[in-house]
């Protein structure tokens, strides 16, 4: 996650967004039912997290900014 200038803190905020969506990450998804959100961060900080849940805990793999065709995705759905 830093090396993509997330810190995890920040990832878990993506959680609380109201308007975040999630996703199953098929590509992925062999040894574990991983999944994919996207939502703000913070105000202007749409961010990727990459996740598996295994109640009660939830494990992020990965967090970074979104790509432009990602931002676009997400503004067409929302």
């Amino acid at each position: 996650m830093a090396k993509h200038g997330v810190s995890f803190e920040e990832a878990t905020r993506v959680f609380f967004d109201l308007l975040a969506r999630i996703f199953d990450d098929l590509g992925h998804s062999v040894a574990a039912n991983r999944e994919i959100i996207i939502g703000h961060s913070a105000p202007s900080k749409l961010t990727v997290v990459c996740f598996v849940e295994r109640a009660p805990v939830v494990r992020i793999f990965s967090a970074r900014r979104v790509t432009t065709r990602e931002r676009h995705d997400y503004e067409e759905t929302s």
